[in-house]
């Protein structure tokens, strides 16, 4: 049941974030871990949707991604992104 819900959580994931066919691996390996620490982490914790704040963090993640991809390769190396 765990498992299965984690699958839908990165298929959405990989989904909203559409990750360039190249870095869908690597992203998809980084979602789960972050799955994977919260499920170890405690569910008791309130916490509220706040799907403009979930808007806002993922064009943020996008203008970063963008960024990054606009550096001169020999400088992408020394930033991970």
């Amino acid at each position: 049941m765990m498992r299965a819900r984690d699958d839908r959580r990165l298929s959405k994931a990989l989904a909203l974030l559409d990750p360039p066919p190249a870095d869908r691996d690597r992203a998809a390996k980084n979602i789960q871990s972050a799955l994977d620490s919260l499920a170890s982490e405690n569910d008791d914790l309130p916490f509220e949707r706040d799907s403009a704040g979930l808007t806002r963090y993922i064009a943020a993640l996008r203008k970063l991604r963008a960024s990054h991809a606009a550096l001169d390769p020999s400088i992408q190396q020394w930033l991970a992104a």
